[in-house]
């Protein structure tokens, strides 16, 4: 069993949102243009470009996240186990650092990271267990 989440489902979602949220935001124009036009639809206008204000900060808000993930290494993780966020980090950090140059060859860019992530922190495990027996 692990602790650990594949977090790639985070950019099937954020591509859902902003697919959706670039439809209302087309939907909005048109309406937009059709009660310029004086068309049937006629809001209030304050609330009406406010509206179109927050789906407009929302949609580039979702861009942003999108370039963000784009821009990682690696897919994002989730630990599902305990400890808090700060605890956590210090002990990958301290694996980490632990691993140093024993450290196996990275995957190849596209190949799954299990193998590698699972032999570092073996030799890490490892490694600190010489240290307390020794």
């Amino acid at each position: 069993m692990t602790h650990f989440l594949a977090a790639g489902f985070i950019f099937d979602h954020i591509d859902d949102i902003g697919r959706g949220l670039g439809r209302l935001e087309r939907l909005f124009e048109g309406w937009r243009s059709s009660a310029a036009a004086g068309g049937a639809i006629s809001p209030p206008s304050r609330e009406f470009d406010e509206a179109g204000r927050m789906i407009a900060a929302l949609a580039a808000r979702c861009r942003e996240a999108r370039r963000t993930l784009d821009t990682l290494e690696s897919e994002p993780l989730i630990y599902t186990g305990s400890g808090a966020t700060h605890q956590v980090i210090a002990m990958l950090e301290g694996l980490l650092a632990r691993v140093g140059e024993d450290a196996p060859a990275a995957p190849s860019p596209g190949k799954p990271a299990r193998a590698w992530v699972g032999k570092a922190m073996a030799r890490a495990a490892r490694r600190q267990r010489r240290e307390e027996e020794g």
